[in-house]
């Protein structure tokens, strides 16, 4: 067993017993965990246990078995899986091979010449009073208290850290006016986010690529892929990179509580080679041929690579993931793909730890103080989406399967207990552990459709051995409606269905036997995230609507739910063809308690209405009070950059590019006000760039980036607001702004690289 980063990298696998196929030694070496508990309710099952593993051989014989029984002519593509890059066999049966993957050259004559596989809870509110710096000073806006969540801007009260494109931005703001610290260049990155403790930040990207070291590996044929990249940023002196983890896989989420962090990827083996016939006269042979590769796989073939790299470069540890004495394995199959849950101690330079290894795949992710649970939905085989006969039978049979992890200050995550419950969740506020329960709202059938007969349900769950069983619901809520935001407080839960009304539901859960409706609301639009905002205020936002359900714009509400049977919108806040962030991402949400203050990002397609950020004053007696707009005008943007550059005489593939920039290593570019697409050196022949009108001298190291301005009268989007001291700070692509708490006057301004 190879050492991964960071104390545990746990993946979770799900397969099945695979009915009508010998599973061979990996029947004979699975322990199944499973504990029947009574009879589940109608809609529920306990099918979704976990099994664990005594060594590789038996994870490897049960990996094979679940794949034979389901690779086909064009490899597991066919079956939903994702792209798996391989061979097309013509008519007679020849491999033609590709430049991005394949096995090694063969002619495969016939089926019969390629032989058969061996068949072997804390308090709602998410954002604090912090004492901190020279003030008091917002976070991150997070579903749990205490258990904070990754974002493109954090804060300590001193310094606001940002994310944007691989470049960390370090600004100091105990001055008079703002002041860049430090930058620190990561390179290639998208969809960056960090999460911050003390001095120490990680930071933690996606990107498309492969893991070079292990590309160069001599016999070893590797593609590009999606890839996680985990940063270490030291914040202590002047910002600088520590070490690097790369993972091949998919980012899904993170949490840190008390200075651990857990990082989720998702990853999907797609170097198997696999072969595909050029018309159906070969299917047959291109079947044969995939299930040899199936059955000379190794695992190697199904788990990820990771390297972790020091900050001079050099590789401290890299290899697979194959902790196979730690595997679980549930018992409803659910694709080939892992899911890794990895442990950091952010007090601690990033190390190396033990690690364990199954597959998996999963999108939502919900943590406790105690507990990581992580939701799994019903593997669909694409043949079945094709017959409208079948596809209702997949709609009444979609599930969603619940893992349990419980979390050790420090310490790795642990399994703990599996359970299902019929339909789909929404998102991370579906889930909720209140008293040592698991609450899950869910809509019936499949994330993609929501009939006339749909319903939405609250599932109350209760370990019991390594089971999480269903000991309560309540339903009918919604009907012929799917859910479009929930939120927990204590033993209540809010939900709101929408169609053509906004129907608000108050779910009394303190009897988990008998969780119970105790009111019903019924508006105009939808509220796509509700957040309470104490004394029995909560606010949603979300689109306003007419009667007949047509979209208007934005709308932010304002509940009275003091008296749960009698939940009241008693004021309301709208803005024509608008909308905001916060509907897709609860980070973008600022509530300030200290001074009853929201922050909501709002955004109009309309040209007489500016985006920005509006702010209100909310109580009961005021309701929505509005404050004003913050926006961000670009008009006095100034062009600066660090880079080499050329106006008005760059061409690209026959268009004029109205700026070139040669930028170093060192150098981060990306003007504010423009557009820019990076380009390496070495690659700008095959875009065709016309350089030959400039003398330039570039190194196989420099960078190309080829930009074009904004429309500089637009006002830019705000995406998150802090709060520290007597300042509200908004942050949209290129701008840092401070504005003033109790007049909203505007301070200073920065700008940021674009």
């Amino acid at each position: 067993m190879r050492s991964l980063i960071a104390g545990t990298l746990a993946l979770i696998l799900p397969a099945t017993d695979c009915a009508g196929i010998d599973n061979g030694e990996a029947t004979q070496a699975a322990t199944t965990t499973s504990t029947a508990v009574g009879s589940p309710p109608d809609g529920v099952e306990f099918a979704s246990t976990l099994q664990s593993f005594e060594d590789c051989d038996a994870l490897l014989a049960r990996i094979r078995a679940e794949a034979v029984s389901r690779v086909g002519p064009y490899g597991l593509d066919d079956n939903g899986f994702g792209p798996f890059f391989g061979a097309r066999l013509d008519d007679e049966g020849v491999a033609e091979f590709f430049d991005d993957g394949g096995v090694a050259d063969a002619d495969f004559a016939s089926a019969e010449s390629a032989p058969a596989a061996d068949a072997a809870a804390a308090p709602p509110a998410t954002v604090a009073r912090t004492a901190g710096g020279d003030g008091d000073f917002s976070g991150t806006n997070v579903q749990v208290g205490g258990v904070d969540e990754p974002d493109i801007v954090k804060t300590d009260g001193r310094r606001i850290i940002t994310v944007r494109d691989g470049t960390l931005t370090v600004i100091d703001v105990t001055g008079d006016e703002p002041a860049i610290t430090g930058r620190v260049l990561l390179g290639d990155r998208w969809g960056g986010e960090l999460l911050l403790h003390g001095d120490r930040v990680l930071m933690i990207n996606n990107h498309y690529g492969t893991i070079e070291p292990l590309a160069a590996d001599a016999g070893s044929r590797r593609y590009d892929r999606d890839i996680v990249i985990i940063d270490e940023v030291l914040l202590d002196g002047t910002p600088r990179r520590g070490r690097s983890l790369h993972v091949e896989g998919r980012y899904v989420s993170s949490r840190s509580i008390d200075g651990t962090a857990r990082v989720v990827i998702v990853s999907f083996p797609s170097e198997l080679g696999f072969v595909y016939p050029r018309s159906r006269a070969g299917e047959a042979v291109a079947a044969a041929a995939n299930r040899l590769v199936v059955a000379q796989s190794t695992l190697d073939d199904w788990l990820p690579d990771y390297r972790v790299v020091s900050s001079e470069g050099t590789v401290a540890a890299d290899g697979q993931i194959l902790a196979c004495d730690r595997v679980y394995v549930p018992s409803q199959f659910s694709g080939f793909g892992s899911l890794a849950v990895l442990t950091f101690d952010l007090e601690e330079p990033l190390t190396l730890g033990d690690g364990a290894a199954t597959f998996a795949a999963g999108e939502t992710i919900y943590a406790s103080h105690q507990n990581l649970y992580v939701a799994t939905n019903t593997w669909l085989p694409r043949p079945f989406l094709d017959d409208v006969g079948r596809r209702r039978d997949i709609e009444d049979r979609y599930r969603t399967s619940l893992h349990k992890f419980s979390l050790t200050p420090g310490g790795p995550a642990v399994y703990e207990a599996s359970g299902s419950v019929k339909g789909h969740l929404l998102n991370q506020f579906s889930l909720h552990e209140h008293d040592g329960r698991l609450f899950a709202a869910v809509t019936d059938g499949s994330p993609w459709s929501a009939g006339r007969q749909s319903e939405s349900l609250i599932f109350a769950l209760e370990q019991r051995g390594d089971t999480l069983a269903v000991v309560g619901s309540v339903g009918d809520m919604g009907r012929g409606e799917r859910i479009y935001s929930v939120r927990y407080i204590g033993d209540r839960a809010y939900v709101v269905t929408f169609r053509e009304v906004d129907p608000l539901y108050v779910v009394d859960l303190s009897d988990p036997a008998a969780p119970e409706v105790l009111g019903e609301l019924k508006i105009p639009g939808y509220s796509s995230y509700l957040h309470p905002v104490g004394d029995g205020l909560l606010v949603g936002i979300g689109r306003d609507a007419a009667d007949d359900g047509r979209i208007r714009g934005f709308k932010a509400s304002l509940f009275d739910v003091s008296d749960p049977a009698e939940p009241a919108e008693i004021d309301t806040w709208t803005l024509t063809d608008a909308q905001s962030s916060v509907e897709w991402d609860h980070r973008a949400f600022l509530w300030w308690a200290p001074e009853n203050l929201m922050v909501v990002p709002v955004w109009s397609w309309r040209n007489e209405v500016p985006g920005g950020a509006a702010v209100f004053e909310v109580t009961r007696e005021g309701g929505l009070d509005y404050q004003g707009l913050i926006s961000h005008s670009r008009d006095d943007l100034v062009f600066t950059t660090d880079c080499y550059h050329e106006f008005d005489r760059v061409i690209q593939d026959g268009w004029e590019i109205p700026l070139l920039l040669v930028c170093t290593p060192e150098q981060v570019g990306s003007p504010a006000g423009y557009d820019c697409e990076t380009v390496p050196a070495t690659a700008a022949a095959d875009w065709d760039i016309q350089l030959r009108i400039f003398d330039l001298e570039v190194t196989e190291k420099d960078r190309f980036q080829l930009c074009w301005p904004w429309d500089r009268g637009e006002a830019e989007q705000i995406e998150r607001s802090l709060i520290i001291g007597d300042d509200i700070w908004t942050l949209s692509r290129s701008l840092l702004q401070s504005n003033r708490l109790d007049t909203l006057d505007r301070g200073a301004r920065l700008t940021l690289p674009g």
